[in-house]
């Protein structure tokens, strides 16, 4: 008897823990910031509809963003019909956007946090960090490391 009640609790036990998952599953509001090098805005809701949406949090000093540029971009290419890539870069100033963009080659789409308030919002207190949101704007993946696969 002892046994099954173990099993049973052990069982009971991981699937609470498993609906805590969903239950404390982040949202993230609609928000808007925009594009570092033009006037567009990107807003989240209207992105959203168009499948997931990957927020890579970066600067132009974070020598661990620079490392994972390759992975990211390799991301974006594998699933270009299933979510939208963009880069949330913290603190930099235009031009210095532009001349590591040139210099290291990405092509996902910047959006200037020139303040970090959305960073800051976002609880983003390293960098660099990952975000994947669904279409309902819940946050499927929160990581300092890209995902494996969406």
């Amino acid at each position: 008897m002892p046994i099954v009640q173990t099993v049973f609790a052990t069982l009971f036990g991981s699937l609470l823990l498993l609906s805590s998952f969903n239950l404390n599953a982040k949202s993230l509001e609609d928000f808007s910031l925009p594009l570092y090098n033009s006037e567009k805005t990107f807003q989240l809701k209207s992105e959203r509809s168009k499948g997931l949406v990957v927020l890579n949090f970066w600067a132009t000093w974070c020598t661990a963003c620079i490392k994972e540029i390759p992975e990211l971009e390799a991301l974006k290419k594998k699933y270009t019909n299933k979510a939208q890539f963009f880069a949330v870069n913290a603190g930099d100033k235009p031009h210095q956007i532009g001349k590591f963009i040139k210099k290291h080659g990405f092509t996902y789409t910047v959006l200037s946090d020139k303040d970090k308030s959305f960073s800051k919002a976002q609880n983003v207190l390293e960098l660099p960090r990952t975000m994947v949101v669904d279409q309902q704007g819940k946050v499927i993946y929160d990581s300092d490391k890209p995902p494996l696969k969406l």
